[in-house]
């Protein structure tokens, strides 16, 4: 690995966070050891975080150059373990690791706070939902609401809250609001958009989706509907439900 510490960055005594952070798979490497206890092999670290096996050592490599990651024998492999007592894990990288962990919880509980009043339930749905949202990739919400004047009261509560959820966490909320009606009979009539909302839905106000709407596809629908299409309100383009 001598090449590697040779393309280490310069400075660091006064700047080590430019060697810590720079390299591909550190952040993911210190984030899957902060939690083992008794530390792991390379290629299980390399498993947990989700990196190619190359990616892992190259990153284990440099961290343990810089004492944050010790390693033992154990057998015919390495076992890679955190130090815990180094400075810069216990003053800088453990509370960022941390504050990472609690950061949705703090954002469900911004929203949760000012729609509690308005929505029957309120969930995360779309790429955010999945684990495979962007820092570019918009916030969506799905809220459910109980009667039609609801809709209005909880997309206006949204869009107040738009600048403040934005600059706290950098998200950009697009909200999209039914009623329990109408959500029950789109899903009746095999609606892409909602079926998608009820299974991936990550709920954080109220009852769970999956358990308010069953999945009612081949079921005949009793009572003729309109179609329920998003469309553009507001100065923001929040989408509601008509």
């Amino acid at each position: 690995m001598g090449n590697v510490k040779n393309a280490l960055p310069p400075r660091y005594l006064t700047r080590p966070l430019d060697t810590l952070l720079a390299g591909a798979g550190h952040i993911a490497v210190l984030r899957t050891l902060a939690p083992l206890k008794e530390g792991a092999t390379g290629r299980e670290i390399a498993q947990l975080a989700g990196l190619d096996p190359h990616t892992a050592l190259k990153a284990l490599s440099i961290l343990r150059s810089a004492g944050l990651v010790e390693r033992r024998v154990a057998g015919p492999a390495f076992v890679f373990t955190l130090n815990r007592r180094h400075r810069l894990w216990k003053d800088c990288l453990e509370p960022a690791l941390e504050a990472e962990r609690m950061v949705r919880n703090r954002l469900f509980r911004v929203l949760s706070g000012k729609l509690r009043s308005s929505v029957v339930s309120a969930s995360v749905f779309g790429s955010a939902a999945r684990d495979q949202d962007t820092a570019e990739s918009d916030l969506d919400v799905c809220l459910i609401v109980a009667h039609q004047s609801d809709k209005r009261l909880a997309l206006d509560i949204v869009e107040k809250l738009y600048s403040r959820v934005a600059k706290e966490f950098g998200r950009r909320l697009a909200p999209l609001a039914w009623t329990e009606g109408e959500f029950r009979r789109s899903l009746r009539k095999a609606g892409a958009l909602v079926r998608a909302i009820r299974s991936e839905g990550l709920t954080f106000l109220g009852p769970e989706l999956k358990g308010m709407f069953h999945d009612e596809t081949n079921r005949p629908s009793t009572r003729s509907s309109r179609s329920l299409k998003p469309v553009h309100i507001g100065r923001r383009g929040f989408l509601g439900v008509r």
